[in-house]
């Protein structure tokens, strides 16, 4: 919401800045969640507000609030006081001052559509109001000249519960994770929505704003006039000009396997699980980085913020000891926390534990999967896995569940099937001739029904394939909107069949990888594994040299893209009391990994060996003439790295070379695995063995674009 953003300019005129909190302080909630839109078009209806709430809410009770201090309102969520209307809504904004005391934090969390409507009171130069969407918002009345919607819950009263709010020395925290924006293409594919309503949507028009009119500023600003005590601070799921996105999880499962979460909502429970950020500012800039932690990238959104409490303290004091360790998931009645967020997918095999720290009793694997918990099965295991999926033989013990109170994701579902459109041509681009009949045996090959690495779907693809010029390129559907040249290609004088399968291999291998990598233990980056970060600098560049000034390169912000000169730093840290070794592939722009420095050499990832407590950064310079032209304006690197844990008197348990080496390989060649994931994973002599590996790796996935000249 724009006018939201103006906020902190002036929300504390005259208020003290407070550095602390009062000992006694509550962590006091309200948590609005609206999935079901009865008056809209049956389509625009959401899926992850409700999970989002019920994740919100837990994340507030591991930070120190109390369930009761929590209020909901959100359809389809457990414990909601009712239905989110603008009534129910409105009626709760005005129970908040009530609720609290000097020195509480105030949590608002906010999940739904949103939208910018006409202005109703002439309080806007642009004319416009943003409104957040309750579940009985009425469209616009057929023949309006102008885009509003009737039971809005508007920018202005918003201000209104701030203001009211902050009378009382608090911390107002305000979370809103829903858009108006109109001005981005939406998604192509079923496994991403925007959560955003506009004038299209209705067969409108969209209005222009005022001539001359500045984007909506000062109005929510006048809640800060009246000189209240509370600070406040308030994160937006996406900058102004980008929409928040709801996605499916887990990427590339089939539907019935997976959940759907707000992407901005998923990546901040994720961080404030992780227990690592101290500040809203340290929580914001972790959550940003989270958003661009996939490939396919999970969503282009860059969260943004208000307010001038960014550098408080956040609230409450986690019990440490009372804390699960990672990867520890609590068992009751024959079912497991977690489910889906937790990469507990049908057929995912957990040990069973009667303590936390105690021996494994046996087995189970999960039978049904719903977002937030799963059931269970006692099993026999180890046990074979056919394309990804363990198939355990059922063990009559039921005793072994009723006695277990604690499990571990030791076996995760990595099945994926790359969903891949019908090729199209590259907007603005002629298509290259000649190719209709390797095109032929393509699309052939990817609709045998025996194929279960890839799947013909133009419905709901994962790549959209394009025809360009030199081949071909198979983009991730988020990005073929806009679009962005980043994904497999294959271009040359002579384009063949199995160089597109391989290619499409290669896609193949990094979704899987990143399948595994959101199911282990160290996916929300919890303390005591080890870890990578990468920051992004502007060395500058003088007489055609990069890096002669500034003396002090600048940090650049989360949503940059990167130019010559520009670098990505990589900060591998092992702070546990186990050495690690780093291995590092750059990630280019067709999907090739490529080792950063000689990791994959011989003998290179003993010499590689991190020690604990110890520290390696590495850095990747853009030098002159190195961004290649390209069809698009905007291209994307990365980097995946994997941090494998040392085992006393054992060997290196898991080679990530041997992974970039079979990737895009056609068929089995001398030397090369056949599926080197799954010998990761493959328990040995009976015990974990690879599973061990699997409980202590940490795998890191990140990207970033790149600005590259157009081709003539």
């Amino acid at each position: 919401m724009a006018r939201l953003r103006q906020f902190a300019a002036m929300a504390l005129a005259g208020a003290a800045l407070m550095l602390s909190t009062p000992a006694r302080a509550d962590i006091v909630g309200l948590m609005i969640g609206v999935s079901d839109y009865p008056n809209l078009p049956k389509p625009k209806s959401l899926k992850a507000p409700k999970v989002d709430v019920a994740r919100m809410t837990a994340a507030l009770i591991g930070l120190g609030a109390r369930a009761e201090q929590i209020e909901t309102l959100a359809d389809g969520a457990a414990g909601s006081r009712g239905l989110p209307t603008l009534a129910a809504i409105e009626q709760a904004f005005d129970r908040l001052p009530e609720r609290i005391k000097d020195g509480d934090t105030v949590v608002v969390y906010m999940s739904g559509h949103g939208a910018q409507i006409a202005d109703d009171d002439g309080d806007e130069e642009d004319r416009q109001d943003e409104a957040f969407l309750p579940r009985d918002v009425a469209p616009p009345v057929p023949g309006s000249e102008r885009f509003t919607m009737g039971n809005a819950l508007r920018d202005d009263r918003i201000a209104r519960m701030i203001a009211a709010v902050r009378e009382k020395d608090v911390t107002l925290w305000l979370i809103v994770d829903s858009c108006h924006s109109g001005t981005l293409s939406r998604a192509a594919s079923e496994d991403v929505r925007a959560k955003e309503i506009g004038p299209a949507d209705f067969g409108m028009v969209a209005s222009d704003p005022a001539s001359g009119a500045t984007p909506p500023a000062a109005s929510l600003a006048e809640a800060g006039k009246t000189g209240g005590k509370g600070r406040f601070v308030a994160f937006y799921g996406s900058q102004a000009d980008e929409i928040s996105l709801e996605i499916a999880v887990p990427r590339a499962a089939k539907a019935k396997s997976q959940t759907w979460v707000s992407a901005f909502t998923d990546a901040l429970v994720a961080s404030l699980g992780a227990g690592e950020a101290r500040t809203y500012q340290a929580l914001l800039d972790d959550t940003a980085r989270r958003l661009r932690a996939d490939v396919p990238p999970k969503s282009r959104q860059t969260p943004s913020f208000d307010g001038e409490a960014l550098m408080l303290a956040l609230p409450g004091q986690r019990d440490v000891g009372a804390a699960l360790p990672a990867g520890t998931l609590r068992i009751g009645n024959g079912r497991i926390e977690g489910g889906l967020l937790a990469g507990l997918e049908s057929g995912s095999v957990v040990s069973l534990h009667e303590t936390m720290d105690g021996p494994a009793l046996g087995h189970g694997q999960v039978t049904q999967a719903a977002a937030l918990d799963a059931g269970l099965a006692p099993v026999v295991y180890p046990c074979a896995s056919v394309n990804g999926t363990p198939e355990c033989k059922p063990l009559d013990q039921p005793a072994l569940l009723a006695k277990a109170r604690f499990g571990r994701l030791v076996r995760p579902v990595t099945t994926t099937t790359v969903r891949v459109s019908r090729p199209r041509d590259w907007p603005g681009a002629s298509a290259r001739a000649g190719l209709d009949g390797l095109e032929a045996d393509l699309v052939a090959a990817l609709s045998r029904p025996d194929e279960r690495r890839f799947q013909l779907d133009d419905v709901n693809p994962d790549l959209v394939w394009f025809r360009t010029p030199g081949g071909y390129r198979f983009v991730p559907a988020g990005l073929a909107g806009l679009p962005e040249e980043f994904g497999p290609a294959v271009e040359g004088e002579h384009v063949r069949f199995d160089e597109v399968m391989a290619a499409l291999g290669r896609a193949h291998t990094l979704m899987r990888i990143d399948r595994l990598r959101a199911a282990l233990p160290s996916s929300t980056l919890p303390a005591g594994f080890a870890r990578t970060k990468v920051e992004m600098r502007r060395l500058g560049k003088t007489a055609g040299m990069c890096g002669a000034t500034p003396a002090m390169p600048e940090l650049l912000g989360a949503n940059a893209r990167l130019q010559e000169c520009d670098s990505v730093e990589l900060e591998i840290r092992n702070p546990t009391d186990t050495p690690v070794f780093p291995y590092v592939f750059v990630l280019d722009d067709g999907w090739n990994l490529r080792p950063w420095g000689n990791a994959c050499k011989g003998g290179a990832g003993a010499q590689n060996r991190l020690a604990p407590g110890d520290t390696r950064r590495l850095r990747l310079v853009y030098q002159p003439g190195t961004i290649t032209p390209g069809l698009a304006d905007i291209s994307r690197n990365g980097v995946v790295s994997f941090l494998v844990p040392f085992q006393p008197g054992a060997a290196i348990a898991f080679d990530p070379c041997s992974i970039v080496t079979a990737m895009g390989e056609v068929g089995t060649k001398a030397g090369i695995r056949p599926d080197p994931i799954e010998d990761l994973l493959s328990p040995e002599d009976g015990n974990r063995g690879g599973g061990a590996t699997f409980e202590r790796l940490a795998i890191g996935l990140e990207t970033w674009p790149i600005v590259q000249p157009k081709r003539p």
